[in-house]
């Protein structure tokens, strides 16, 4: 497939003739016939008359082979947050495939979450797993309660829940005090800062990497399968989580 990929494609679009074939992708006739022959070898492709039309089988190895290189794309790009996963949390290659990548930048590292921000922008509800408190992500998610009435539900660790009583969680009044916000508190050691991410038109997963209680770097996807991963992802420790009744919700 990796050899030959582009003659099936072609015949994706639509059945052609060994000539049509020749004109189309400016190839001699030699190179053609080889490629329609292995092809026909491995039964990805069938002559129909005249001309050669892509399997059933040849549909799916073509879209297999596709989302194989838009992985291993991304995973090159995704390298050094990959070398910082934490060993026992899996995940599925649809995180990474058609993902956005952004290694943080060692001078500003923030500037990493900026896609999470742009799609904040015009959200109405954010999930987030948070196993460290930044104040960079108290900060941003404050900032759309307070302006576009966010609704925020927020899983975090028994041993970090403290942070949220400390002088900083105290001056973010718009945050503490909003009915939009909830917290639930996990005793799972939480991965990785999980963002789930409703907009009126999609629906994105977010994950941010940390290395040593810092950001490393951000992955973003709205493929239906990468949300679907992260959705299940949230879940299990949401589920797992209790509600904490004293904080975030006004009461």
């Amino acid at each position: 497939m990796a050899k030959r990929h582009d003659v099936l494609a072609v015949l994706l679009e639509e059945p052609m003739t060994k000539p049509e074939l020749v004109d189309r992708l400016t190839a001699s006739r030699s190179t053609i016939d080889r490629a329609i022959r292995e092809l026909e070898e491995v039964e990805t492709v069938e002559r129909i008359g005249s001309t050669y039309h892509p399997t059933t089988s040849g549909k799916i190895a073509f879209s297999e082979f596709q989302n194989y290189v838009k992985t291993t794309e991304t995973l090159t790009d995704g390298i050094p947050l990959l070398e910082v996963w934490p060993d026992d949390s899996p995940i599925s290659p649809a995180v990474i495939r058609d993902a956005e990548v952004h290694v943080a930048d060692s001078h500003t590292p923030e500037n990493a979450l900026t896609p999470i921000v742009n799609v904040l922008k015009s959200a109405s509800k954010v999930r987030v797993l948070m196993p460290v408190v930044l104040t960079t992500y108290l900060d941003i998610l404050e900032t759309f309660v307070e302006e576009n009435c966010l609704e925020v539900e927020l899983v975090v660790e028994d041993e970090i829940l403290g942070a949220f009583d400390d002088p900083y969680w105290s001056a973010n009044r718009g945050l503490e005090t909003a009915s939009e916000v909830r917290v639930h508190t996990s005793e799972a050691e939480l991965p990785f800062t999980l963002w789930l991410i409703d907009t009126d038109d999609e629906r994105y997963a977010g994950v941010t990497v940390h290395e040593r209680g810092g950001i490393r770097g951000v992955i973003l996807n709205e493929s239906p399968d990468a949300v679907e991963w992260a959705t299940d992802h949230y879940e299990t420790y949401r589920d797992e989580a209790r509600r904490d009744e004293t904080q975030c919700d006004g009461t």
